[in-house]
């Protein structure tokens, strides 16, 4: 496992001290700062290669969950990538209770959040409908089809099955008739 760069000075020393920069120097000073540059980077990428993550951005989708419970979510996600990467038992018994933890905050959150949104549209018999369809369907996804009605879809797909089967109709008959005609050499 490679440590901090500073842990690492003397093998950097050692690189730089056979750079190309130290052992053949060039003259012109843009060319020496070029190659300046290139044997820093090597050697860092050497001794000391950078690191890339890729974070997820996440969208807040779930406005209801608590501070708390955000934060054990992430205790719990960091305790799985810890467990996988150690696979010992320990780790995995701290990823247990964590994930057991946030399970339960994010369970609380949300019933408090729903309980609050139909406590506070209670006493409107029309708003507190409109809050259980806005918590039962999220997304305002009330059709299955996008804007299109159910009527709409069945209509449009028998229209198009009727209109494939009289394709297949009328290739059929003129298949059969181009075999089945005679034509006037035969009769020669």
């Amino acid at each position: 496992m490679v440590g901090h760069p500073s842990s690492n000075s003397s093998i950097i020393v050692q690189q730089l001290a056979s750079s190309a920069l130290v052992v053949l120097p060039p003259t012109d000073p843009d060319v020496c700062m070029d190659v300046f540059e290139c044997d820093i980077t090597a050697t860092l990428d050497n001794v000391a290669p950078l690191k890339h993550y890729t974070r997820r951005c996440s969208h807040v989708a779930n406005k209801w969950l608590t501070n708390e419970a955000v934060t054990a979510k992430r205790a719990s996600r960091r305790l799985e990538r810890s467990f996988l990467r150690d696979r010992t038992a320990a780790s995995y018994a701290a990823y247990q209770a964590a994930r057991t933890k946030a399970n339960e905050l994010v369970t609380s959150s949300r019933t408090q959040y729903i309980a609050g949104e139909v406590a506070s549209s209670s006493d409107n018999p029309r708003s507190l409908w409109r809050t259980v369809n806005r918590l039962l369907y999220p997304g305002g996804a009330l059709s299955r089809y996008g804007d299109r009605s159910d009527i709409d879809v069945v209509t449009g797909f028998s229209e198009f099955c009727c209109e494939k089967l009289q394709r297949i109709t009328d290739i059929i008959v003129h298949t059969l008739t181009s075999w089945l005609l005679p034509t006037t050499d035969e009769f020669d």
